[in-house]
C-alpha cells in the first residue's frame, strides 16, 4: 500500500514540476510580448521627436529629463542660463573654470 502511495505522490509532483515549467514559459512569453511593444513604441516616439517635432520641443523633453534625473538624485542640481540654446549646466566649477 505505502508503494502504490509513493508513486501518487511522485506523481502528484511530476504533474506540479509540468504546471509550473508551462506558467514560466507562459510569463516569458508574455514578456516578450511586453518588450516588443515597448520597441515599438519607442521607436514610434523616436520617429515622431526626430522627425516630425521642432527643435525646441526637442530641447524641451531633453531639459525635462534631465530634471527627472536630477529630482532622482542620478545627477547634480541643474542651472539654466539664460542663452540661445538652453544648455543646461550641469556643474558650475565647470563654468568658472
Amino acid at each position: 500500500m505505502s508503494g502504490k502511495a509513493e508513486m501518487a505522490r511522485a506523481e502528484q509532483n511530476r504533474k506540479i514540476l509540468i504546471e509550473e515549467a508551462k506558467a514560466k514559459l507562459e510569463a516569458e512569453k508574455l514578456n516578450a510580448e511586453a518588450e516588443v511593444e515597448r520597441a515599438k513604441g519607442m521607436a514610434q516616439a523616436m520617429e515622431i521627436e526626430n522627425g516630425k517635432l521642432s527643435s525646441t520641443y526637442n530641447q524641451y523633453l531633453f531639459i525635462r529629463t534631465l530634471e527627472k534625473l536630477a529630482d532622482k538624485g542620478s545627477i547634480p542640481q541643474i542651472i539654466y542660463l539664460p542663452s540661445e540654446g538652453l544648455v543646461p549646466v550641469m556643474d558650475l566649477k565647470t563654468v568658472t573654470e
